[in-house]
């Protein structure tokens, strides 16, 4: 879900860490893209975290699909605190699968909102 007032999905790959996607209310909250009927191996995740009023995550899966329906937990990352500037922060995995939908499955978070700036990924 979206925070409603231009908190849209896009706005956390628009290159503007002043910009960002913020979630709904509760949980579980995801944000999801489509390498658009193409297969990807994705390795590394930047995320940038908006940490005003103690919204960020804490833990998080990053997670695949192809189907965008069944979802395999690809790698989890947990125990983070605010990330201050809103820059992304780097979180690399092992994988060698292949798979056209991806998210971020936000696991737990330090408050009841999430707000997440930029994130980019990495294929080979």
């Amino acid at each position: 879900t979206t925070y409603p007032g231009g908190y849209e999905a896009s706005k956390a790959a628009d290159g503007d860490i002043n910009t960002f996607w913020h979630a709904g209310s509760g949980s579980p909250q995801w944000l999801q893209w489509d390498y658009a009927g193409q297969n990807k191996v994705v390795t590394k995740v930047d995320i940038g975290q908006r940490p005003y009023g103690g919204r960020w995550m804490t833990a998080f899966n990053i997670e695949a699909s192809n189907d965008a329906s069944s979802w395999t937990t690809i790698a989890s990352f947990s125990g983070l605190g605010a990330n201050t500037d809103g820059n992304p922060v780097p979180y690399s995995f092992t994988n060698t699968a292949s798979y056209r939908y991806w998210r971020i499955f936000i696991a737990s978070h330090a408050s009841d909102w999430d707000a997440l700036t930029e994130i980019k990924t990495y294929t080979r």
